[in-house]
């Protein structure tokens, strides 16, 4: 068993060593978590801004049709008269 930990352990390792090669790793981890949440922020922001301006599109076109619709009733009321009674 003790032959095993040596061949694990057969440099000449200090614990300073350690200690940098953990903090460089934790770092390294740290900045590719920074990038990778900001890439995915940047998608969102994109997909938040594409809702935007379809929810905008959609309400143009709505606001279109309620004016062609009021354009409509105002024509089907106003076209009609009413038949006058003659008498004779």
């Amino acid at each position: 068993m003790t032959h095993t930990i040596n061949l694990l352990f057969a440099g000449n390792y200090s614990i300073y060593s350690l200690v940098i090669s953990a903090l460089l790793g934790m770092s390294a981890g740290f900045f590719l978590r920074l990038a990778v949440n900001a890439k995915q922020k940047g998608n969102i922001i994109k997909l938040e801004n594409e809702m935007l301006a379809n929810h905008s599109r959609i309400l143009s076109l709505e606001k279109k049709i309620s004016g062609m619709e009021r354009e409509n009733f105002e024509l089907l009321n106003n076209g009609h008269k009413k038949a006058d009674l003659k008498i004779s």
